[in-house]
């Protein structure tokens, strides 16, 4: 099986904070990250960090939490890249990094982020663009109002284009690990074949995954049901 990570429904999900001190850290995130930067102390938004080429790194949520002082909010399997894709643009800016504890948290289980439809490290690592990852992904992390950003040039021509990606962001659900097995056996054509399963959560009664899917992909079958995040 094509799949990245396997897991519980109740697995735990651990968050790290990468903090942004400085004179400079508004400007210096605001040209890094998708969305607009929250003005008022305490305001938290999420958004996304692509590299130049549009293809979408991670998706942290950012949190103003004093004038000169914003928090990125990530689980830990996306801390890394996330720090490292920050300091290859930090030139020329009063801007420390720290990393800090995190208070708040969109969801706390694997199983609570695949019902949310969420994507992370494992999706993010095919290398795919905002678009991929779905309407609300793109509608709730993406602002085409703000002005540049890194990796603005592509995601803003597809959206300009209609948003259509070729490989495209889903939820399977089914009974059982050997059901879900069977789904790839229905990805038939060369494109299909580079679909993959890239979240599994085992429940106590179904098994459910998330998956990027070529857009000709069948998405339910016999014994399980799919639907496009």
């Amino acid at each position: 099986m094509n799949t990245r990570e396997k897991m519980t429904d109740d697995s735990p999900v651990v968050w790290g904070r990468l903090i942004l001190r400085g004179p400079d850290a508004a400007t210096f995130l605001d040209g890094q990250w998708t969305q607009r930067v929250p003005e008022r102390v305490g305001e938290r938004v999420p958004g996304a960090l692509l590299q130049p080429d549009g293809v979408v790194v991670c998706a942290p949520w950012v949190q103003r939490l004093e004038p000169e002082v914003i928090a990125l909010d990530v689980p830990e399997e996306s801390a890394s890249v996330m720090e490292a894709r920050l300091r290859r643009f930090r030139v020329r800016v009063r801007v420390d990094f720290e990393w800090g504890a995190v208070d708040e948290t969109e969801f706390a289980t694997r199983g609570e982020q695949i019902e949310l439809g969420v994507p992370g490290a494992s999706e993010f690592a095919l290398g795919y663009v905002a678009q991929s990852f779905g309407t609300s992904f793109v509608s709730e992390r993406v602002s085409f109002t703000k002005g540049c950003f890194t990796g603005q040039e592509l995601v803003g021509r597809l959206d300009a284009r209609g948003g259509s990606a070729p490989f495209r962001l889903a939820r399977l659900t089914t009974d059982s690990l050997e059901r879900l097995e069977t789904i790839e056996e229905a990805w038939t054509s060369e494109a299909q074949r580079r679909s993959r399963l890239t979240s599994v959560v085992v429940g106590a009664h179904q098994v459910r995954a998330l998956a990027l899917l070529h857009r000709s992909a069948e998405i339910s079958g016999d014994g399980w049901a799919g639907e496009w995040l």
